[in-house]
């Protein structure tokens, strides 16, 4: 055991570091390096001096301003410039912070790829070095908008200001004349670089710190709170280096206690590794079969069912012994895509939130490796995808990819399109709705569309089966199972996710929940970050603790003691930067259930305010931004809350005014009032919408704007007791439908064309009869006669609504024809 009385501590050793892991981190290009004073050691500036660091820069600044000498770099800024001229401290600033030449240990390190280079240093060094090797880097200060920055390589953030460029009038904002060694949290840690900063901590495969000191509170909380960046965290400190130097860098990550020059020498041969022709994915990791079998118990089938939580190992012992307990249902459609792929085609599924999309997925990559064709799946969203596409079609035959949650990925789904792979490599495509894949369609890409969303007659069955094993049926448990399948169908609608939602909501779940959330929810900021993640995942963005904690508006996610709260564990999963719930289901289940409406909305408006206002433009946050504006999302938040979405939706437009000009918004208003069956203000925000429409462009389509119309007609068909009104409002609605496109929002309000038979027809005139007659019949034409192949509709939920509204059609004019 130590005898920590009698040692000398400060003459511990410094752990050892494993160079090759670091150069293998450093070798994928997604590293970022953070340099401070002690980095531009070795180079000199336009008065062939070293740049001074913060004691010596306090001198000349006391010395400018004509005071007694001081090292106090913040008493000497304050002074001079309240008592120089701002133009002399700006030109003292270019002298020494302006360089003309590096060493050539600078030109190693910047010649390595890194993800992107933070500094504290207001010099030009990285610049310098890197267009010695033959890269041009993006300067850039916090007055940059970080969002036109974010993608792009080779970008150099100044967090305390760059010299190159400045004027005297920066001094009081783009420039810190504070010691630049350290942040200044009011500068950079509540800007916009702030966000991308966390993001890049979260995916680097290495953060490396030289000539930097930690002095700067909020990023040592960052750091601290994440084991996983320690592990990938390295400090260059100067050789010989104090045991006080290194005492605080320790507990942040790996101390290289070799300096600037010394680094150099170690990260010298990075580039051969980056270069090698070696087979090697960053992004797209192969399924890989495991050879054992694991026992699986009620409780495994419990978790899987309503949380989510499984393990390969587990699926793949289920897939190969059916005859255990009631895991999971082989989807119909399984052997009919497997068979698709055979022939060579790609392959698109759709599938809403919770109806199982990801199991299906893995179920299916384990259905065709182990028929021996490759399967590649992402992993890693910040590698090299399209290299990645590259290696896997050089070294394997065949190949299938399989992209989830594609709209997370459209530059890759777009090379993907536009792309010859000569058969080389096949895509499984997946997302909550291929809604872009419009935008990208190639004539030379073919897909076959399939939908996840509806469960057949044999999937429910399957289903029941597994809820019978485990005794969830609770209210129900007493119907026979011909009771609980029509139970499914009808109540359920035949969707996983209702089921799924169906049974969180029930009593004893619910309470289980509660118990769990009223732990969290006594700390107000842990309450607002579980509220996030949930609306991230609902709005079908993954939870990087970066946006989780720009949104929550606080860093509780960054904080072991919450990540260690078991209650925390039973509901969300977190690892790698990313925090999600256990299932997407479950995430509308807490905002379902364990915030008020009062709460919801306030919350939701504090997010849409702070997008707007934020300047974030970034993919995330403009999706979160979408979603929130969307009554069918709003509503799936709030349900059966429509006092509290009507408020919501009254709220919105005066946090964000401009919303007042946009046809959209207008739309989803009315669909809010329409939900109440308050057809007169639904009616004047659609009026609204038309015109604002107008003031839009020639092109601007209001096929959205009509939909919402012809819902608006038949229902008030339905509520009047004029029967020659009631005609004239179906007239109008069927009007406005028969030219709209064939997909399923039209379809959708076809349907309610067997509300107005069952109800209205029989007093309907005989010319009205014979004119509805006629509607019907075009409707069923426009159904029936369309082709139902699923490479020609784009999106095949939409077949579903076409579909029944072809059989409602039918059945329809066979009632009308007996009648006669």
């Amino acid at each position: 055991m130590l005898d920590k009385k009698n040692i000398d501590i400060s003459n511990l050793k410094i752990e050892n570091v494993d160079l090759e892991q670091l150069k293998r981190r450093l070798s994928t290009g997604t590293a970022i390096l953070f340099t401070g004073a002690g980095f531009s050691s070795g180079t000199t500036n336009v008065k062939s001096n070293t740049p001074p660091l913060a004691k010596e820069l306090a001198k000349e600044l006391a010395k400018l301003a004509n005071v007694t000498e001081t090292e106090d770099l913040m008493f000497a800024s304050e002074v001079a410039m309240e008592y120089t001229e701002h133009e002399d401290i700006i030109n003292l600033l270019k002298d020494n912070y302006t360089l003309k030449s590096v060493s050539d240990y600078h030109k190693k390190i910047c010649s390595i790829p890194w993800r992107r280079f933070y500094t504290t240093n207001y010099d030009n060094s990285i610049e310098l070095a890197s267009l010695d090797v033959g890269k041009r880097i993006e300067s850039v200060d916090l007055s940059s908008k970080a969002s036109d920055y974010s993608q792009k390589e080779n970008v150099c953030v100044h967090i305390n200001g760059k010299i190159d460029g400045s004027t005297s009038d920066d001094l009081s904002s783009k420039i810190k004349l504070s010691d630049s060694s350290y942040l200044s949290p009011d500068s950079f840690l509540k800007s916009s670089w702030s966000y991308h900063f966390k993001n890049d901590l979260e995916r680097a495969s290495a953060i490396v710190f030289v000539g930097y000191s930690m002095y700067d509170l909020d990023v040592k909380k960052i750091l601290y709170s994440n084991p996983e960046y320690r592990e990938k965290t390295y400090f260059v400190v100067r050789e010989g280096s104090s045991f006080q130097d290194t005492f605080i860098l320790k507990k942040f990550g790996h101390i290289l206690n070799v300096g600037v020059n010394g680094f150099s020498d170690i990260v010298g041969d990075i580039n051969k590794v980056v270069d090698s022709d070696d087979f090697f994915t960053e992004s797209l990791i192969k399924y890989e079969i495991k050879n054992y079998d694991i026992d699986i118990r009620d409780g495994d089938s419990e978790k899987l069912l309503l949380f989510g939580i499984y393990s390969s190992d587990k699926l793949q012992s289920y897939l190969r012994n059916t005859k255990n307990i009631p895991y999971v249902f082989i989807r119909k459609i399984s052997s009919d895509i497997v068979f698709d792929i055979e022939q060579g085609e790609n392959i698109v599924i759709q599938s809403d939130l919770g109806n199982g999309k990801s199991l299906f997925l893995e179920m299916l990559a384990y259905d065709l490796t182990m028929k021996g064709t490759p399967v590649f799946y992402v992993e890693n969203t910040d590698g090299d995808m399209i290299t990645d596409l590259i290696n896997i079609s050089k070294n394997f035959e065949k190949s299938i990819i399989i992209i989830d949650e594609y709209s997370k990925h459209l530059n890759l789904v777009e090379y993907v399109i536009k792309t010859d792979f000569s058969g080389k490599l096949q895509f499984v495509i997946a997302g909550r709705s291929t809604n872009y894949l419009e935008d990208l369609r190639n004539d030379d890409f073919n897909f076959i569309e399939y939908n996840l969303d509806i469960l057949s007659l044999e999937e429910i069955k399957m289903l029941s089966n597994i809820l019978d094993n485990l005794a969830a049926w609770n209210e129900f448990s007493s119907l026979n199972k011909n009771a609980k399948i029509e139970l499914i169908e009808e109540h359920y609608k035949s969707q996983l996710s209702l089921v799924l939602l169906g049974l969180l909501n029930s009593p004893n779940i619910k309470d289980k929940i509660k118990s769990q959330t009223d732990i969290l929810y006594k700390k107000e900021s842990i309450k607002k970050t579980i509220f996030s993640i949930c609306i991230c995942e609902i709005s079908n963005v993954e939870p990087s603790y970066g946006l989780v904690s720009e949104i929550a508006g606080n860093n509780d996610i960054y904080s072991n003691q919450l990540r260690s709260m078991p209650e925390f564990n039973m509901l969300f999963n977190y690892s790698n930067g990313r925090i999600k719930s256990k299932s997407s289901v479950l995430s509308l289940s807490l905002l379902n259930n364990t915030f008020s409406d009062i709460y919801v909305m306030n919350s939701l408006l504090d997010i849409v305010d702070f997008i707007n206002n934020s300047g974030h433009r970034e993919p995330e946050f403009s999706s979160i931004f979408k979603s929130l504006l969307r009554f069918h999302i709003v509503e799936k938040i709030m349900p059966q809350r429509q006092d509290a979405i009507d408020r919501y939706y009254e709220k919105i437009k005066i946090k964000c005014p401009w919303l007042m000009e946009s046809p959209h918004y207008w739309v989803q208003y009315a669909m809010s009032r329409l939900s109440l069956s308050d057809f007169s203000r639904a009616q004047n925000y659609l009026t609204n919408a038309y015109e604002k429409a107008r003031n839009k462009s020639s092109d601007y389509h209001t096929d959205n704007i009509d939909t919402q119309q012809a819902r608006l007609y038949l229902n008030k068909s339905l509520e009047t007791l004029d029967i020659n009104e009631s005609y004239r409002l179906f007239d109008d609605a069927h009007r406005l439908l028969l030219p709209l496109p064939e997909d399923g929002r039209k379809f959708r309000q076809v349907l309610i064309y067997q509300k107005v038979f069952e109800q209205k027809y029989q007093s309907f005139s005989k010319k009205q009869k014979v004119g509805f007659k006629h509607a019907v019949k075009a409707m069923f034409q426009k159904a029936s006669s369309h082709n139902l192949n699923p490479r020609i509709i784009h999106h095949a939920k939409k077949m579903f609504f076409i579909e029944i509204a072809e059989s409602q059609m039918s059945s329809i004019l066979k009632q009308i024809d007996e009648n006669r």
